[in-house]
Parts: structure tokens; C-alpha cells; sequence
């Protein structure tokens, strides 16, 4: 990547939140880079619904908010089919169980993959494995300096995860019994190929 490269919408962090703001930004027009410190994008989605990526409900109610005009005003009014767009675009067909929506597969990964294919048929750039570091404003627009690891990081004592155990580390707080192997790239994971496990 050139370290002096211009973006019209850069997004700190590659979780879903982050991907879908990035698509929607390339979407309309706008060249997009993520910074992401995790290894790669949307690693918590593989997480979530036990694994079945739980996506939203099948009716969202403003009203059940503390500020339900805000939230209103925010969302629309219809706020769960605007996101069923959103993920029709992508490709992913939703199932409905009690009162949830999750993807037809049934299996978080398949809503990751899609995410990031979109991404990479926008050329959206991913930059994983970094720190931002700094934000300045500068005069033609924002700078921001990202800190990357020298080296791939390895656990204190430098022993690989078997196969089957879990590689991923989300890196937030509530899920501390996970480890994390960074011996895979980004760019493995930008076309859609698993890094290699370790025996």
C-alpha cells in the first residue's frame, strides 16, 4: 500500500458495522480504505448467533428505545427492511426463527464471506494487522498514521494452536479465553483463502 495514499472515507475497524459502512460509501461513489488491528475483517462475525449470525429481528421497534423519536429519525420507520435490502444486495438470503433473522446457511461465515467479496469487488482497501495511531487534520482533509507489528506476533510461549482450536481473538475484552495466531495475511483473507492451520 502507498503510505501516502488519499481516500475519500476511511473506516476504523473491519467489524460489521465497518464493513457495511464501507460498502455503502463505495457504493456511492467514494474510493474506501479499512484500518483494521485484527488480523483480518469481520472475524467477530464468525462469533455471533453461536455461530449462525443472528443479523436482526424481524421487527425492530423504535419504541423499545430510550429515545424512540431519535432512534426513528435515525433508522426510518421500517429500519428491518431497509436492512434485508442490504443484505439481499449481498447476496445473502434470510431464514426467520423466532422472530430473528438469520442467512439461510445458517452459518455466520457465509455472511463474513460475503461482506468481504462485495469489498473486493468495490476495491475497497483492507489494511489489517494495524493500529491507528494518529488522526491530524491536514489541508486536504485528514491524515492518519497507522503502527504496524514488525514482525508476526506469537503467544508467550510460542506454541501453534492445534487443528480444531479456535485461531481468532476478537480482541475485546469479553472474549479473553480465545487466542490468536497471527500467521495468516490479509491478503489470504481479502481473496477469500484461510491461512493455513499449524499441526
Amino acid at each position: 500500500m502507498n503510505a501516502s495514499a488519499f481516500y475519500d472515507v476511511l473506516v476504523i475497524g473491519g467489524g460489521a458495522s465497518g464493513l457495511a459502512a464501507a460498502i455503502t460509501a463505495a457504493r456511492a461513489g467514494k474510493s474506501v480504505c479499512i484500518v483494521e488491528r485484527d488480523v483480518a475483517c469481520g472475524l467477530k462475525l464468525l462469533a455471533t448467533g453461536n455461530g449462525r449470525c443472528n443479523l436482526s429481528n424481524e421487527s425492530i421497534n423504535p419504541q423499545r428505545y430510550n429515545h424512540p423519536a431519535f432512534v426513528e429519525s435515525i433508522m426510518g420507520p421500517r429500519p428491518e427492511q431497509e436492512l434485508m435490502g442490504f443484505f439481499s444486495s449481498l447476496g445473502i438470503m434470510t431464514t426467520s426463527e423466532e422472530g430473528r433473522l438469520y442467512p439461510r446457511s445458517l452459518r455466520a461465515e457465509s455472511v463474513r464471506d460475503a461482506l468481504l467479496n462485495v469489498c473486493d469487488r468495490l476495491g475497497i482497501t483492507l489494511i489489517c494487522g494495524a493500529n491507528a495511531a494518529t488522526a491530524h487534520k491536514a489541508p486536504e482533509g485528514w491524515a492518519l498514521q497507522i503502527d504496524r507489528p514488525a514482525q508476526a506476533l506469537k503467544a508467550k510461549n510460542a506454541r501453534r494452536p492445534k487443528i480444531g482450536a479456535p485461531l481468532a481473538s476478537e480482541g475485546a475484552r469479553r472474549y479473553p479465553a480465545q487466542k490468536r495466531d497471527l500467521a495468516g495475511t490479509c491478503r489470504n483473507y481479502r481473496h477469500g483463502r484461510q491461512p493455513r492451520r499449524h499441526r
